[in-house]
């Protein structure tokens, strides 16, 4: 079995302010923890919506993993945590405790706890979805929040799937060249709408290159398998300061547009500039 943290926290009707601050504050720590021992095949999600720059998520399916591409490219969710909270609740006369696999803070200052199971798991657990519909009620009433139980339909749409995790694969802080910083500058400078083939035929840099130390410019050669200004153009989608559409496969010829938040600089406490006044941290109703 996996194993709770030391001794839950008395949540029972914390909701509002009260509850983002737990659950999104630096100190909140994780309702469970997972070990490789108990079943699950554990893994972790790399975050740019923790409490930190960059977060490890903990994951206890593959699904739970992959449903985390979707959050993390939504540019309404704004945080995120694993097994947020140890929720009591009761079914007829027997109590039951339940941690949800992730908690999502939305830009309006509201929160979705998260449960994503694969389909065949819930149909062969009886009352699965009884009891997921009595988890929704408790969390609304007593914590004024949502709760969804996800299966397959939600995390594997496509082409939805496959561009939030390609958005999320070229966003992530690996090793960036100077040149990106100005492909980066050159992109939001250009008179958008446009496609992604008329950013690259207008970008100053549209490739990479490469030679040896003993071999002069003129011997340079593209690196074919790296596109700059495409990985770029994902990134800033994934940052929120342009607009592609999702629901589409990405190509040559997807429209790119911006948005009301291209170039507002992302500071530690940027997502509270998104909440109502009475969510925000030190402000009361």
């Amino acid at each position: 079995m996996p194993k709770r943290t030391k001794a839950p926290i008395d949540v029972d009707g914390l909701r509002g302010r009260d509850l983002w601050n737990y659950l999104f504050g630096p100190h909140h720590e994780p309702a469970l923890q997972l070990s490789s021992k108990n079943g699950f095949k554990t893994g972790s999600f790399p975050t740019m919506k923790g409490h930190g720059h960059v977060e490890l998520l903990e994951t206890k399916e593959e699904i739970v993993h992959d449903f985390l591409y979707l959050a993390e490219t939504d540019f309404d969710v704004v945080k995120i945590v694993s097994f947020p909270m140890q929720a009591i609740y009761w079914i007829g006369d027997e109590v039951r405790t339940h941690i949800a696999d992730v908690a999502l803070g939305h830009r309006d200052g509201s929160i979705t706890f998260v449960d994503v199971r694969r389909f065949g798991d819930i149909e062969s657990s009886p009352g699965a979805r009884e009891r997921a519909h009595i988890r929704a009620e408790h969390y609304r009433e007593q914590h004024g929040c949502t709760y969804v139980m996800h299966d397959e339909t939600k995390v594997y749409p496509e082409p939805l799937f496959s561009n939030a995790k390609e958005m999320c694969d070229m966003a992530r802080p690996q090793g960036r060249l100077a040149a990106y910083d100005s492909i980066r500058t050159a992109v939001l400078k250009m008179p958008l709408t446009m496609t992604i083939h008329q950013i690259m035929q207008a970008s100053p840099a549209n490739a990479m290159v490469w030679r040896y130390a003993d071999e002069p410019p003129e011997a340079d050669r593209i690196l074919g398998e790296i596109n700059p200004v495409y990985e770029i153009v994902l990134e800033l989608a994934e940052r929120g300061d342009l607009w592609i559409d999702e629901s589409r496969a990405f190509a040559l010829d997807t429209m790119v547009h911006f948005t009301e938040f291209t170039g507002v600089r992302r500071g530690s406490r940027f997502e509270q500039t998104f909440l109502r006044p009475h969510e925000r941290p030190g402000e009361g109703r």
